[in-house]
């Protein structure tokens, strides 16, 4: 694969100049319900084309009921036909150096699908499900919690990350 091709980019809430192209690539991959408010997104392109795409969430999650300042990976996706060449990966590397050098920790659900994936780029699983709100209602799923940042041995039995998008 040329890299060189490639060009990352970081964004905020008011910079959606992309916001057509975003929703494309997130409807596609999940579905139009998934197309949520986020406090930063990062994007990789390919010439004009958005190919890849991430979210970032700020929240307050609960770790076995201690508050914790984490931003919450969301919406990852590779267009479906630049998957597997690594974009993805380049995209999540992208992403896990930004917020790390703004200090933040890192926080994901995800289903054993994906969760190699995620490892593979340094995340670590901190607990076996997250609890989210849904409908007024607490609701836990049985996916894992990633997390990046937190002591290498974090270990909790559940992680509530607040109201579900």
């Amino acid at each position: 694969m040329n890299v060189a091709r490639f060009r990352l980019r970081a964004g905020g809430r008011r910079q959606l100049w992309r916001a057509e192209a975003i929703k494309r690539i997130v409807v596609d991959a999940f579905g139009p319900a998934a197309v949520h408010a986020f406090d930063r997104h990062y994007c990789l392109f390919s010439g004009r084309r958005l190919v890849a795409f991430a979210a970032v969430q700020d929240r307050i999650v609960l770790l076995d009921g201690k508050e914790a300042a984490m931003g919450l990976v969301g919406s990852v996706t590779t267009e479906k036909s630049q998957r597997g060449g690594g974009l993805g990966r380049m995209l999540m590397e992208f992403l896990i150096d930004r917020e790390g050098e703004a200090g933040r920790r890192l926080v994901l659900n995800c289903g054993e699908k994906v969760k190699a994936f995620y490892l593979k780029t340094g995340f670590a699983q901190i607990a076996p499900k997250a609890g989210y709100e849904r409908g007024g209602r607490i609701e836990w799923d049985d996916d894992p919690v990633l997390a990046l940042g937190l002591p290498p041995d974090a270990s909790y039995g559940g992680v509530f990350i607040g109201e579900d998008f």
